[in-house]
């Protein structure tokens, strides 16, 4: 307020230019004489408000501090702003700069005092920039900014820019508003006759209101769609729908309609001749064939389906195959080419830019690091997962995180932690549960397997039943769980009905029969049957280790250990005991590796009890902790509560859970008790905070 008035409107000039201030433009809006100009500047550049900066073909000026832009723009009357940002707009459309989104920013900023016909063409162009450059908000803001303008400029763009914008919105994950979007641009294209193009945006709302819980709304927008197309020859809209369809039939687990849509896409295809129907019908069967088990021929049709969506350039048609493919293969056992599987669609998620699809093909990824017990692998995806889901507002993407985070927690003896996550993934999953089994049953399973590291079996085999009830993503690890349940609850006769499902997926899928020989032994161990059981056991741990699942194998071969031990009554009794100690010995390196308390626990009971000594758990940590993590433990030590500590911190609740998890799981500690162990034995005590 104490600057010369000429000094201040020129500050104010540099505000709104930004990176654009340079002395020519300067002069060009500002209008003072190249001189006058120089002075100003140089008592600005004195006074420290304003700083000089070559560049590559220029000199440019700007604010020397944010907070000094920050307040010169803001007391800008409304007016007099805008009036600046369409002359810099002026300016940069008389000196020939090209870049739609350098233009757009001022134009934006402008509104009616620029042309507002010039401006229309400029966002539009920016908003297409964005979407190749995949900044898909930044694209939003410039087609909501191009839609104003257009309804009372440009009327007959209002559709295009409407589902443009739905678009942009839904793939920012602002599912909201892209709805809204879409639903009005239903409604203009409706009262238009534009029957196709009606359509197809009825579709993308089924898709929408799906992904934001509202299943009969979904479903009512995918009827309408295909009544708009009904006595019409709109074959490409109405196989969209028919995809459309097909993937929410799949999220259901719904095998008989699946059924009837992958006969209604193959007669859509005869009479067509569209590849993206073939393609379809295909993955229809794929996933027909994979809800009854049969994995091979689940893998033959998405084969099928991958080829000719690849040939036809179907892109996001291909990446939902791959993952099809990737969840197939990683049931019958190569989780090499799983990993390939998701690989190919991850690349085709960023190449389209849509954070939805990544979070799925991240799950995907994370399902497999489950099943291969690379658990250090799936902490790092869960927290990406994590992140990105929470930066798109995406609730069930981040359930998938914390459902991979249960999975780690309850194998290495943190059930608590287990049932938080997993019950969090449930609560974010809301009313989704119901409709979307595809995924939640991960999280039931997630649940079963906490239930179990609980010492509830009885919780556990109620979840997993549930689970396998619609056998989606890991059938073979939720049958495996309600097999285990099954025999710590003393019923080994059900677990035996459990191995015989497991051996009905495939055939000639090796998971599912190692996953049987090893609940079969546990069965047959309960009932008395040693040697069978040994057998069984052994096969198991021998196939598992093939596989490369080391906690599994693990136990699997200690279970075996478990029951070679018990032998006293024949001649064999000290090689057998031998045989286990080893055996015992080989399960307990694994555990530690991987930080499986609970059963590296029962491993050094059962080497104790044979008379052996075995190896000291490991002391330590597999990292070091951060320092608000430390601010955390040492509160904990101190007696805190996780309230209490975030109002200690100024951090949330939630925040405080998650910087626990991180630690219990590097620290491979199972409790605050442990914990606070942990922090006095370090001499870290409560009163350093």
């Amino acid at each position: 307020e104490r600057l010369d008035p000429a000094d201040r409107a020129l500050l104010e000039l540099i505000a709104v230019a930004g990176d654009a201030a340079s002395p020519a433009l300067l002069g060009r809006v500002g209008g003072p004489a190249e001189e006058e100009l120089d002075a100003l500047l140089r008592r600005l550049c004195e006074s420290g408000l304003v700083i000089e900066e070559p560049t590559a073909s220029k000199i440019v000026y700007r604010a020397a501090h944010p907070l000094i832009a920050e307040v010169a723009y803001g007391e800008l009357p409304e007016t007099r702003r805008r009036r600046l940002h369409a002359g810099v707009a002026a300016a940069l459309e008389e000196f020939h700069v090209g870049d739609p989104q350098r233009l757009a920013h001022h134009y934006r900023a402008a509104a009616w005092e620029a042309d507002p016909r010039r401006a229309l063409d400029v966002l539009v162009a920016a908003g297409w920039r964005a979407e190749e450059l995949h900044a898909d908000a930044e694209a939003a803001d410039h087609f909501a900014a191009a839609l104003a303008l257009a309804r009372t400029d440009r009327p007959s763009m209002v559709e295009e820019l409407l589902e443009r914008l739905g678009h942009a919105r839904s793939r920012a994950g602002q599912f909201e508003a892209a709805a809204a979007a879409w639903s009005e641009a239903a409604g203009e294209r409706e009262r238009s006759g534009d029957r196709p193009a009606t359509a197809r945006l009825r579709g993308l709302l089924a898709l929408a209101e799906w992904d934001r819980g509202r299943f009969d709304v979904a479903e009512e927008q995918l009827a309408a769609g295909f009544r708009a197309v009904e006595g019409t020859a709109a074959d490409t809209e109405l196989t969209d729908l028919h995809y459309v369809r097909l993937q929410l039939l799949a999220r259901l687990g719904d095998v008989a309609r699946l059924e009837e849509e992958a006969v209604a896409l193959l007669s859509l295809a005869e009479r067509s001749g569209s590849r993206q129907a073939v393609a379809a019908a295909h993955l229809a069967r794929a996933d027909v064939a994979f809800l009854h088990g049969r994995l091979v021929a689940a893998r033959e049709h998405g084969l099928q389906a991958l080829a000719v969506a690849e040939r036809a350039g179907l892109g996001a048609l291909a990446a939902r195959t791959n993952r099809h493919l990737a969840m197939t293969t990683v049931n019958v056992g190569d989780h090499r080419l799983a990993r390939e599987h998701v690989l190919a669609d991850l690349a085709q998620a960023r190449q389209a830019g849509s954070p939805t699809l990544e979070l799925s093909a991240r799950f995907f990824m994370l399902a497999i690091d489950v099943a291969t017990d690379a658990w250090e692998e799936v902490l790092r995806e869960a927290d990406e997962i994590l992140a990105l889901g929470s930066r798109v507002g995406f609730a069930r993407g981040m359930a998938t995180g914390l459902t991979g985070r249960a999975f780690v927690f309850a194998h290495r003896g943190q059930p608590e932690e287990a049932a938080r996550c997993a019950a969090e993934a449930r609560e974010l999953y809301g009313r989704a549960a119901e409709a979307d089994r595809h995924i939640f049953t991960m999280v039931e399973i997630a649940e079963a397997t906490a239930a179990l590291a609980a010492g509830d079996p009885a919780r556990a085999r109620a979840l997993a039943a549930t689970a396998v009830a619609t056998p989606t993503v890991l059938p073979c690890l939720g049958l495996t769980v309600l097999g285990e349940a099954q025999v710590a609850l003393g019923d080994p006769a059900g677990a035996l009905e459990t191995v015989s499902r497991l051996g009905g997926l495939g055939p000639d899928a090796p998971w599912p029969a190692a996953c049987g020989s090893w609940v079969e032994g546990l069965a047959l161990a309960a009932l008395g049957k040693r040697a069978a059981a040994l057998a069984c056991l052994r096969r198991a741990a021998d196939r598992l280790d093939g596989l490369g699942m080391p906690f599994q194998a693990a136990r699997a071969r200690l279970g075996w250990a478990e029951v070679a031990a018990a032998a006293t009554d024949d001649h064999r009794a000290a090689a057998g005991r031998a045989d286990a100690a080893e055996a015992a010995h080989r399960s307990l390196a694994a555990f530690d590796r991987l930080g499986a308390r609970p059963f590296a626990d029962r491993a050094r009971r059962l080497l104790r009890a044979l008379g052996e000594r075995p190896a000291p758990p490991p002391r330590t940590a597999t990292g070091e902790l951060s320092e608000r993590e430390l601010q955390v433990v040492r509160l904990v030590a101190a007696g805190l509560s996780n309230a209490e500590i975030a109002g200690r911190l100024f951090i949330s609740p939630r925040t405080v859970t998650t910087h626990l998890q991180h630690v219990y799981a590097r620290l491979g500690l199972p409790s605050r008790t442990a914990l606070t162990r942990w922090v006095l034995e370090r001499g870290l005590t409560p009163e350093d905070t």
